[in-house]
């Protein structure tokens, strides 16, 4: 009894080797088994081999399973046409949606990086060069040296300020919307427009017209005194018509003047009709003169017509405006009324 019940079946020694080993076996088919998936789940890219490098796709991978397929850790690889040019690393795609992600998310830093960067360039010339190209300035007469520009007229030319006085194109302005300051005060006609007012009455002799200055130069209390007696007789609305507020008559700047014919004091419009002031108008341009206030644009100026009224701005200028037909203010593009 007591050797059967020592040998039974299940105690035998060979027994329990045979279990020991089948337990070792199968927990390494098991450890085996787990390997092969987990390398077939996370393994890493094969290289590309020395024939070039060929396209993989995630999709051609195939599906994950828990079984392993083929080769542990590798996808389905398409071979490379052999005719087509080799792709370039940038074409080559990983199953491994991690490392996609991660190539995308550094392609997508560098691409911000590239248009911050330009971005940043072109705020740097815009602040430099402006964010608007200045336009091209239109000068009638040279640029006054120290003006400051203050603005563009209508037709382009340059408006600007020294001293308190306007220039446009380059041309001294006084007239109804530009004043000049009440301490301006030259004392008299410009030497300039003194020289050409005598070059041309030299001339209107020899062509056998006489003419003289009957008013020239006057300062702002002057001119004050005047308006005042416009509007004192004649009332307001005509004064504003006949008469320019003191700091916005052209007599002020000294280039401005009212011809008359000699031995006569009268002035009116019958003066057009005359010999001086037919010849006046045909050839006061070439002395630098223009008639300033034309007929029929009362509108434009802001004064009625004065056939007698001749204002200096130089040879080249003159001829310039009198060519186009053209008061100043059409001619510069500006307005001539009074601030409100």
């Amino acid at each position: 009894m007591e050797r059967n019940r020592r040998f039974r079946r299940g105690d035998n020694p060979g027994d329990r080797l045979l279990a020991v080993l089948a337990v070792i076996l199968a927990v390494a088919v098991i450890v085996i088994l787990v390997l092969m998936m987990v390398e077939n789940r996370f393994g890493t890219k094969r290289p590309p081999e020395n024939t070039g490098t060929a396209e993989v796709s995630a999709t051609e991978a195939g599906p994950e399973t828990d079984e392993p397929s083929g080769t542990a850790g590798e996808s389905d690889v398409s071979a490379p046409d052999s005719t087509a040019e080799e792709p370039s690393s940038a074409e080559v795609t990983t199953a491994d949606p991690t490392e996609k992600q991660t190539t995308e998310a550094v392609t997508t830093a560098a691409e911000t990086k590239d248009e911050t960067t330009k971005a940043a360039v072109t705020t740097a010339e815009e602040t430099s060069a402006g964010t608007e190209a200045p336009p091209t300035l239109r000068y009638l007469t040279s640029p006054v040296e120290g003006a400051v520009l203050v603005g563009v007229s209508d037709n382009g030319f340059a408006i600007e300020e020294k001293d308190g006085i306007t220039y446009v194109g380059g041309v001294l302005i006084a007239n109804k919307t530009y004043s000049l300051p009440a301490n301006y005060d030259p004392g008299d006609l410009t030497e300039e427009a003194r020289a050409a007012f005598n070059a041309m009455q030299e001339a209107g002799r020899q062509a056998g017209v006489y003419f003289k200055i009957q008013s020239g130069y006057r300062d702002y209390a002057l001119q004050k005194s005047l308006y005042e007696n416009y509007v004192y007789w004649y009332g307001y609305a005509y004064a504003e018509e006949y008469s320019a507020h003191p700091g916005h008559s052209e007599h002020q700047s000294g280039l401005a003047m009212d011809i008359n014919q000699d031995g006569t004091w009268t002035l009116d419009e019958t003066f057009e009709n005359t010999a001086e002031g037919k010849w006046l108008a045909e050839h006061c341009h070439e002395y630098g003169y223009i008639l300033r206030y034309m007929k029929g644009k009362t509108g434009v100026t802001g004064y009625i017509y004065e056939p007698w009224h001749f204002r200096y701005i130089g040879v080249e200028a003159a001829k310039k405006v009198a060519e186009s037909g053209l008061t100043l203010e059409e001619y510069f593009g500006i307005t001539s009324v009074y601030p409100e």
